[in-house]
């Protein structure tokens, strides 16, 4: 029997570590179960089956649990209720031996039900499974009024913990055009991709949450095929730069690859006089250095895959299995992922062990690297679990 296929649900591929997850609630039985689905093999994995908590339960979900971020065997889940006019964050953490939920506080009420109705809230949880970044959903944000990136601290020490982990605002700043993304490396600090209106001017900072200071920055300058010389002014509140011919950015996404050596950057740019032209730049940088890499672009004419809309529709990068190259995909939704005819090598100098890791995932798959009767300390070195 074939499969149902997954349809994209608004989630970023970097927020669920390129993975393609789907959830399913019973409300009768209060079952939750997590599938992940792997698009080349046609096959899915369920992950999690677990009962709800009753304190959940009986607040009466509305319509369907989104997973909208994870890290290993940790997810971040959010829903809405009846009584409540705020969009509710629950914690899963499926151990081997026993599964976690700690529901999330919002001390902000900053996350209104409303946003659902555009695309799921943007999560990001950090290598060490220490810190969570909440965003509003991109295309409900600003390109010139910054708007504000909430945060919550984890514990996943203790299985019996039962208190709410509260989501605090941390003074960090937001705006559409703003791509964010924790460093594999150092878990405390945070990359911020800022690009203008036009996708001409990127500026990048490391910025570390612990002491509050940028670590590194560096700023680049991109061609565009015309670019102003800063027309708009930063009073103007008008996000419609499309009644001029000048190109102006569409969207912006940035991720590590999985061994976190490179920051993949990844931008749509197109003019009001050419609707059916859009160009994809995509933008290899180091992750230690910021220095610029490599760089390759797209020009997409008359596709399906140009972006009509930019709430429902995402060109965003995902990593090969064995970390060697990044396609872009194409993802609107309601509909199931598409990849573009764009793939990318990473600039990686090859060594044995890397071989040798290549070799295996392809050999037996990237779902039965657990199954492998290997130390531990070699599972985690097969899956890209960064050492922190």
């Amino acid at each position: 029997m074939a499969l149902k296929p997954i349809l994209f649900n608004g989630v970023k591929p970097k927020c669920v570590q390129g993975r393609w997850l789907d959830t399913h609630f019973e409300t009768k039985t209060g079952t939750l179960t997590i599938t992940e689905h792997f698009l080349e093999r046609e096959k899915q994995v369920t992950l999690v089956q677990a009962q709800l908590l009753s304190c959940i339960m009986k607040d009466r979900i509305i319509g369907k649990i989104t997973c909208i971020a994870c890290s290993g065997s940790v997810f971040v889940l959010q829903y809405i209720t009846k009584i409540s006019r705020f969009i509710q964050f629950l914690l899963l953490h499926a151990s081997s031996d026993n599964t976690l939920m700690v529901p999330f506080e919002d001390e902000e009420h900053y996350f209104h039900r409303d946003f659902i109705a555009v695309c799921p809230v943007e999560c990001l949880i950090n290598y060490g499974l220490k810190k969570v970044i909440f965003r509003l959903p991109q295309p409900i944000m600003s390109s010139r009024k910054w708007s504000k990136m909430l945060t919550a601290n984890l514990d996943l020490s203790s299985n019996e913990k039962t208190n709410a982990l509260k989501i605090t605002c941390e003074g960090l700043r937001d705006r559409r055009n703003q791509a964010v993304a924790f460093h594999p490396h150092h878990p405390d600090e945070v990359v911020h991709v800022l690009l203008n209106e036009y996708g001409s001017v990127c500026k990048i900072n490391l910025y570390n949450l612990k002491t509050k200071k940028i670590r590194l920055q560096t700023e680049y300058r991109f061609d565009t095929k015309e670019t102003p010389n800063d027309r708009a002014s930063e009073s103007d509140d008008s996000d419609n730069y499309e009644e001029s011919g000048t190109p102006f950015l569409v969207q912006c996404n940035v991720d590590f690859c999985k061994s976190g050596e490179f920051l993949v950057l990844c931008c749509s740019v197109k003019s009001n006089f050419t609707k059916s032209e859009q160009q994809l730049k995509s933008y290899v940088i180091s992750a230690n250095t910021l220095q610029l890499v490599r760089a390759e672009s797209l020009t997409l004419r008359g596709s399906l895959e140009v972006i009509t809309n930019h709430t429902k529709q995402l060109i965003a990068p995902v990593f090969s299995s064995c970390d060697s190259s990044v396609d872009l995909w194409f993802l609107e939704m309601g509909k199931p992922p598409k990849p573009l005819n764009f793939k990318m090598r990473l600039p990686k100098t090859p060594n044995l062990q890397g071989l040798c890791r290549e070799t295996i995932i392809k050999a037996c798959l990237e779902e039965n690297v657990e199954n492998l009767p290997l130390p531990p300390k070699l599972h985690q070195y097969l899956k890209f679990i960064p050492k922190l």
